[in-house]
């Protein structure tokens, strides 16, 4: 397997104790399951991933990126990731609007820069979202994630408050940090939700 992005190819090297320099094989990529990527170095210079580079990483379970740019290219890869059950992003800005195919399970979005849910409307097994420091989310784009029984909405402004009734798998919803109001919490309570929230969100 020829891997040119020389940030994956460390990665990869260090998960499955590989020498440097050896050659990374199909068996190889088979035993990576959970990996965590940055777009930039320590000089903050763009690593440029390019959608070949996730097509390697198709038997990846969990994928954390940290200050990427969600193209077009890059949701291409990822849709190739056909074992993907677990996408978490760090500060990343989405430009584009290219759907997600993938069937996650969870889903972490941390600090986003533009954020567009709207290219996760194909997605319906999404059991967890948390979302984390988000200038505004409208809980009316939450509504097609059909499966969802846990929510969390840390230090975020909370549009369509009232429509939080309407997810109705919800189990667990945390809003530490966030606005909110008490008349909604009351109703997801006596219809057997569990709600967490506190003044601050303290992250572990």
């Amino acid at each position: 397997m020829n891997i040119v992005n020389e940030e994956l190819k460390f990665k990869i090297y260090n998960i499955l104790n590989l020498e440097k320099e050896s050659e990374i094989t199909e068996e190889d990529l088979k035993e990576v399951k959970n990996i965590s990527l940055n777009s930039k170095d320590l000089e903050l210079k763009e690593k440029n991933f390019s959608k070949k580079d996730f097509e390697a990483l198709k038997h990846v379970e969990t994928l954390t990126l940290n200050s990427f740019n969600i193209t077009n290219d890059i949701i291409e890869g990822l849709n190739k990731i056909l074992n993907l059950k677990f996408l978490i992003l760090n500060h990343c800005k989405f430009t584009d609007n290219t759907a997600i195919e993938n069937n996650l399970e969870k889903l972490i979005i941390n600090y986003p820069h533009q954020l567009n849910i709207n290219i996760f409307s194909n997605v319906t097994n999404i059991e967890m979202i948390k979302l984390i420091n988000v200038n505004q989310i409208d809980i009316e784009e939450l509504l097609r994630f059909t499966s969802l029984k846990k929510l969390s909405i840390y230090n975020s402004k909370i549009l369509s408050f009232e429509k939080l009734e309407n997810i109705n798998k919800l189990q667990e919803l945390n809003l530490d940090g966030s606005n909110i109001e008490d008349t909604v919490c009351t109703n997801l309570l006596n219809k057997g939700v569990n709600i967490h929230y506190s003044d601050e969100y303290l992250p572990f």
